[in-house]
């Protein structure tokens, strides 16, 4: 009778324990997760020429209308990495409307009636811009919706044309010679 008992009491135990094993695999169950975010930033290195300076330095007073006296100026986007919604150049400068068209000059500029144009015919990546003081902005051409990854396309040259202006201005009105500033800086943007 002993021996029964003793089976009896273990086979109870492996009873009771049994149940708790299943319980103990059914909570060992996994799952694995992966997080994952995109982060928009990142940024391009913009460099320019320090300074710009027209036919020397010396520009006759007719040579201004018919915006004959032009000078390239070379953007260079290096770096570009990280990741962007629609990315864009801005350009923060004094501006003035002189005759009709919006040009940059300085207010401690000495002249009068005279400013920079300055235009884009854009390149692969960036849009052109017949007045970039207008909106002072350059835009990318195409760029996906829900932004890229792909900016090492927007590393490159980007030709900008400084063009000495009066706006629509005819020779001699309102014109005062003198000294022409135009501070000018481009910052890399996206929305």
């Amino acid at each position: 009778m002993t021996a029964i008992y003793k089976l009896s009491w273990l086979t109870i135990i492996t009873g009771l324990l049994l149940p708790v094993s299943h319980l103990q695999a059914a909570g060992r169950a996994e799952q694995d997760i992966q997080f994952t975010a995109t982060f928009y930033g990142g940024g391009c290195d913009i460099t320019a020429p320090a300074t710009v300076t027209f036919n020397q330095g010396v520009v006759p007073q007719a040579d201004i209308p018919g915006e004959q006296q032009r000078s390239d100026v070379m953007l260079n986007l290096s770096n570009c990495q990280g990741y962007f919604m629609t990315p864009s150049i801005t350009i923060t400068g004094e501006t003035q409307s002189i005759n009709g068209k919006t040009l940059f000059v300085n207010s401690n500029s000495t002249t009068t009636g005279y400013g920079i144009l300055l235009t884009t015919a854009g390149n692969t990546a960036f849009s052109a811009n017949s007045n970039l003081a207008s909106d002072k902005v350059i835009t990318t051409k195409t760029w996906p919706e829900n932004g890229s990854d792909s900016v090492a396309s927007l590393n490159g040259d980007l030709l900008l044309n400084a063009i000495l202006s009066c706006g629509n201005c005819l020779p001699a009105t309102s014109l005062r010679g003198g000294v022409l500033t135009s501070n000018l800086t481009f910052t890399f943007v996206y929305n």
